[in-house]
């Protein structure tokens, strides 16, 4: 992945013009997650291609901003969306820090901040990377890990128990998921 296109270049630059916020969606990430679990990919270099990409995209948003405002994409924010549009489910680096950090015993503050300073070394294949992939071996192995993990992602009340409701009301509806 790289910013090559013109399209997204130029799609940029027009949100820095008229002062838009941004958001960056790393779609395919599950094949992203794929290629690590088999070992095609080092986690190393999906880190360097990551924050490579974040720090086009912030330096195309800043040479097109004006004086005043320069918008820019801040993973530790929430301006990243880590996606599968396959398996239809996307969650930002704060999503991950609700349901990680304490993993860590870390407060969610402190994993975010470890894990997504650019310029750095940092720990996001230790605290992000890691843990997904385990998740990804254990869904393989026919684990419950899936399910834990995305209701931690719902966030509030009892794990499990919103995405339980919302799925059993679909499934009788009929709606497709």
């Amino acid at each position: 992945l790289t910013l090559r296109s013109a399209v997204f270049v130029r799609l940029l630059r027009q949100a820095a013009g008229h002062r838009h916020a941004v958001m960056l969606v790393f779609n395919a990430f599950d094949l992203a997650l794929e290629q690590l679990h088999i070992g095609a990919q080092a986690p190393s270099d999906f880190w360097e291609t990551a924050t490579a990409i974040v720090e086009q995209a912030n330096t195309v948003l800043h040479a097109n901003a004006d004086d005043v405002v320069s918008p820019e994409i801040r993973p530790a924010n929430g301006d990243l969306l880590l996606s599968s549009a396959r398996d239809q489910w996307a969650f930002s680096l704060p999503d991950l820090a609700r349901v990680l950090a304490p993993r860590f015993s870390m407060t969610p503050e402190a994993w975010l901040e470890a894990s997504w300073p650019l310029g750095e070394e940092c720990r996001f294949l230790e605290l992000a990377l890691a843990p997904l992939l385990e998740l990804r071996q254990a869904c393989d192995s026919g684990g419950d890990e899936l399910r834990h993990f995305v209701s931690g992602l719902a966030g509030g009340g009892s794990p499990g128990l919103e995405i339980e409701a919302v799925l059993s009301s679909d499934l009788q509806s009929g709606a497709q998921i």
